[in-house]
Order: structure tokens, then C-alpha cells, then sequence
């Protein structure tokens, strides 16, 4: 799934391009976590903390191939391997997912 970046994240008024820790300290939207999500057959966990819960169905150390969910820091860290530094140009760059992104 390509995916512009403009569609991941919220951009600051005015601002076109941005450096890849500018861009990773954006906001990311809920939109296109939940496609995401229905994208890999995941659910979307809205709450990163999922400490004290004796069921391990959304324990992050669990292998990807038997995890059922994605939170955004997921994602923060799928694209921080993915992306390059350098300029990028929110509007016209684009980012590829794949069914196994090996979270």
C-alpha cells in the first residue's frame, strides 16, 4: 500500500517540506491508522500502554506474524527505519507498506 505522506500526517500551516525528524514529530491521524489497520487485518490500539493486563494479545514483544494490533508507535517505528534523512515534500512523497511490515 503506497500512501502520500500528507495522508499519514498532520502538517504544520504553511509548511511543505520537512526534514525526517521534523516529519516523525508530527501528528499522525487517526484515519489513516484505522485504513492501516484494515490494511493488515489489524485492530488500531489508540492507547500505546498496554502494561498490567495478564493477556499478551497486545504485548508490543510479541512476534509481528502473531500480533492482532498497531498502535502509532508502530507505525513512528516502521517509518524511522523506512525513511532516509533527507528534505522530503509532504504533499507529492509517498511511503510503502506492506502486509508484513515486521513490527
Amino acid at each position: 500500500m503506497e500512501v502520500k505522506l500528507n495522508a499519514i500526517f498532520r502538517q504544520q500551516p504553511n509548511m511543505l517540506q520537512y526534514d525526517k525528524q521534523s516529519l516523525l514529530a508530527l501528528e499522525i491521524k487517526e484515519e489513516f491508522m484505522l485504513h492501516l489497520a484494515e490494511h493488515l487485518g489489524m485492530s488500531f490500539l489508540e492507547n500505546d500502554e498496554v502494561g498490567g493486563n495478564l493477556c499478551y494479545a497486545h504485548d508490543r514483544n510479541i512476534r509481528y506474524g502473531y500480533r492482532t494490533s498497531i498502535s502509532k508507535s508502530d507505525v513512528l517505528n516502521y517509518l524511522d527505519h523506512q525513511l532516509v534523512s533527507r528534505i522530503y515534500a509532504i504533499e507529492s512523497d509517498t511511503v510503502f507498506f506492506t502486509q508484513s511490515m515486521g513490527l
